[in-house]
């Protein structure tokens, strides 16, 4: 017939795996078999003949298989397998093996195939990474045996074609609302209603939702509002407890002394509590500074650690632009800059790159930035604000 003549034309080669013939149930390299795969007459009488499913499943359950994948839009002939393998188990006492399907109704295709890719790795099926992964950007990265080894490990990707974005604006996270607030919800959500071919309940309800919307941000509005008519800042006095042994300030400390006294009282209280002090006033020039803290970093590991560094230049810088006549202030407002925010930039910098992890702390000692008492506060300079 036909298909016949069709079957002829083609050319066919032995299987390179077993194959479980459906016209005999028993593998097509069985030397009993008298059909052959690669022959044409196989596949019309494939056709044309009874398929012999339970016997294939039985051949199967001898062979020893462990795990039924089946190739399908559904799980069809799994559940025909369970039935064969059902009575196989009730006259051997034998378990079923894993039964798995490629896709199933109602579960999304990808979801489902990555779900039995799952189940057959947990259960030691090999499984090809590489080829799973060969559609995907990804790379292998040796991460650290230990989680205390302070390494980044992004992965290194190609830089991205830039894109324009937009301006940043705090005050855009509320744009939405006050659309609904200065617009006519009704119009509005007919508009939305037409565009978006919406039913007549369906647009009734996005009136409501636009109007509660649009309501619930009035009341909160009102409600910021009255907030801020009854909201002051209260600073709350504090003891300063002194420390609860000697041993928290053991160790060296270096002080950026001013020539008001504060660095000198602050050096002898420290010293009284067992700690080496090391002071440098403001005409120490920054680079000695450095020196002695990259020393410290280096130091044996027997030496005293150093505790903290505390920074009291800024109060005789403010002494000093106390002292300025006004109308020379912008004049020496650069050089303030450079002996005041410029040396913490600096300091903050040389503790980071020369110490260990945790590097020692800083203090920066300022006068007159914040009000603490009832009283007009009187910024002594622009700088220390």
């Amino acid at each position: 017939d036909a298909f016949a003549q069709i079957a002829q034309s083609i050319t066919y080669h032995e299987p390179r795996i077993p194959i479980v013939s459906n016209l005999t149930g028993q593998l097509s390299t069985d030397p009993l078999s008298t059909v052959s795969l690669s022959h044409w007459q196989y596949w019309v009488r494939h056709v044309r003949e009874a398929v012999r499913f339970a016997d294939g499943v039985t051949t199967l359950h001898e062979q020893g298989i462990n795990v039924l994948l089946e190739i399908g839009p559904k799980p069809t002939l799994l559940g025909m397998a369970g039935q064969v393998l059902d009575k196989l188990a009730q006259s051997q006492a034998d378990s079923h093996p894993l039964m798995l399907p490629s896709l199933r109704d109602g579960q999304a295709d990808w979801q489902q195939l990555l779900t039995s890719l799952g189940e057959l790795y947990s259960n030691g099926v090999t499984i090809d990474w590489a080829g799973f992964d060969r559609d995907y950007p990804r790379a292998k990265v040796a991460l650290p045996t230990y989680p205390f080894q302070r390494q980044r490990y992004w992965v290194d990707t190609d830089n991205a074609p830039g894109q324009q974005g937009g301006q940043p604006n705090a005050q855009g996270i509320n744009t939405f609302a006050d659309w609904l607030q200065q617009a006519d919800v009704t119009t509005l959500s007919q508009r939305i209603t037409s565009r978006a071919k919406l039913s007549a309940d369906d647009g009734q309800l996005v009136t409501k939702v636009l109007e509660s919307l649009a309501a619930e941000h009035r009341a909160e509005q009102q409600a910021a509002q009255l907030e801020q008519l009854f909201y002051t800042v209260d600073w709350k006095a504090a003891s300063i407890d002194p420390p609860s042994s000697a041993s928290e300030a053991q160790g060296q400390w270096l002080i950026l002394a001013d020539n008001g006294g504060v660095g000198a009282a602050l050096a002898q209280a420290l010293t009284t509590l067992g700690a080496q002090v090391h002071c440098v006033d403001a005409t120490t020039p920054y680079a000695e500074v450095v020196a002695w803290l990259e020393a410290r970093a280096t130091a044996a590991t027997d030496a005293l650690p150093l505790r903290g560094v505390v920074n009291l230049w800024p109060l005789q810088q403010t002494e000093e632009a106390n002292a300025t006549d006004t109308a020379d202030a912008s004049a020496t407002l650069h050089h303030l800059q450079q002996s005041t925010l410029d040396a913490v930039l600096k300091l903050l910098q040389t503790l980071a790159t020369s110490f260990r992890a945790p590097a020692p702390a800083l203090w920066v000692v300022t006068r007159n930035t914040q009000l603490v008492r009832s009283t007009t506060l009187t910024v002594d300079a622009v700088w220390q604000a």
